[in-house]
């Protein structure tokens, strides 16, 4: 009540089997209260584009309910709804809390429900339903970019859209209902699977308050196979032999939050080896890394460490970090570069490929081609 209501139509004649943009027509639209009686009317006309639109003030007084935008065009009728409510401030409050902000693939996960009053004391005795819907997670490097929003990396934003699409609600493997305690908890817990893919746990709760409404939160939780993700960064794309190079390796947690690991920073050379066609496959290009530096590189509690290394002889490498988690499993990440000049494996096309990732303006960017 009080507010204005905005509308908009969109009106096309069907006209021997095609659509016609009907600019300039004119038509009514009635504004209808819950119960059906007619509160205003005003006439308006169709734009080039063949769209209606305008705006209705409900008094202050309206009643509650279903009302109706009316629009009559060339005697035929077209509806549109929209819901009058007063908003109520809930009695209390929902909400999820994990155990651990993270949890490892086949642990039992576990968290806690509360209800509290908006004065600060619990809910107790009050009914809870609770839901676990599991959805498929995805590490992007590029989150713990300063950047992230623009340098994303579009392999992952790939997968996360096809994950999405797959499963667009994800898997419920959890539900029930309890009461809450003397503190107004409820405790969830549920199992997973040590051989499940990295996934995030969404626990919804939800109450049902003296307004008959449902009270409603979320948590969400992650469950990873390995406790820490690597990302490998250069200060360039391309070097010359005997230039500089600067790699910063950060590692994170499953919640991108830098944790200080220790692991090796190791260079790789890209060795190409050209497979002669056979039958019913060409020919190809065989790649085998052959490591060519491998050093100690421990992260600081910033998840950081800087390694500065000279570019060897031309060719493809890549600088790599490698590293073991809590229950042995490998973590890896990579980024890979060139040094410039002629290499014995060069494969036969063409490249384009800039010497950094980004640029300020007005400085000169280099290419190698």
């Amino acid at each position: 009540p009080g507010q204005s209501v905005a509308f908009r139509a969109v009106y096309r004649r069907a006209t021997g089997g095609a659509y016609e943009v009907p600019a300039g027509v004119k038509a009514v639209a009635v504004l209808l209260d819950g119960r059906g009686a007619e509160v205003e009317r005003t006439d308006v006309v169709a734009s080039d584009l063949g769209t209606f639109d305008g705006r209705f003030a409900l008094d202050a007084a309206a009643p509650l309910g279903v009302w109706t935008v009316r629009l009559r065009v060339d005697d035929k009728t077209f509806d549109g709804r929209f819901h009058v409510l007063a908003y109520r401030t809930p009695e209390f409050a929902v909400t999820v809390t994990p155990g651990k902000p993270s949890y490892r693939t086949g642990d039992e996960v576990a968290a806690t429900v509360r209800l509290a009053y908006l004065f600060g004391g619990p809910v107790v005795g009050a009914p809870v339903r609770w839901e676990v819907v599991r959805v498929p997670r995805d590490f992007t490097p590029t989150a713990v970019d300063d950047y992230s929003w623009y340098f994303q990396d579009p392999d992952a934003l790939a997968r996360a859209r096809e994950a999405a699409r797959t499963a667009p609600r994800g898997a419920v493997v959890a539900r029930g209902e309890a009461t809450t305690d003397a503190k107004g908890a409820v405790a969830v817990a549920f199992a997973t699977q040590a051989r499940d893919e990295d996934a995030e746990y969404v626990v919804t709760a939800s109450a049902i308050d003296v307004t008959r409404r449902f009270v409603t939160d979320e948590g969400r939780i992650p469950v990873v196979r390995r406790d820490h993700a690597a990302v490998v960064r250069t200060d360039r794309r391309v070097y010359r032999p005997q230039q500089e190079i600067r790699a910063t390796f950060t590692t994170v947690d499953a919640n991108q939050t830098p944790v200080g690991k220790a692991g090796s920073a190791v260079l790789v050379r890209v060795r190409r080896t050209l497979v002669p066609a056979a039958k019913g496959r060409p020919e190809r290009w065989n790649e085998e890394e052959v490591a060519v530096v491998d050093q100690p590189a421990v992260t600081d509690a910033k998840g950081r460490v800087e390694v500065r290394l000279r570019a060897p002889a031309p060719g493809a490498y890549r600088m790599r970090w490698q590293s073991v988690d809590a229950r042995g499993a490998a973590v890896t990440a990579y980024v890979a570069f060139d040094v410039a000049g002629a290499a014995e494996d060069l494969a036969k096309d063409v490249r384009l490929v800039a010497a950094k990732e980004a640029y300020v303006e007005g400085e000169r960017a280099e290419v190698l081609l």
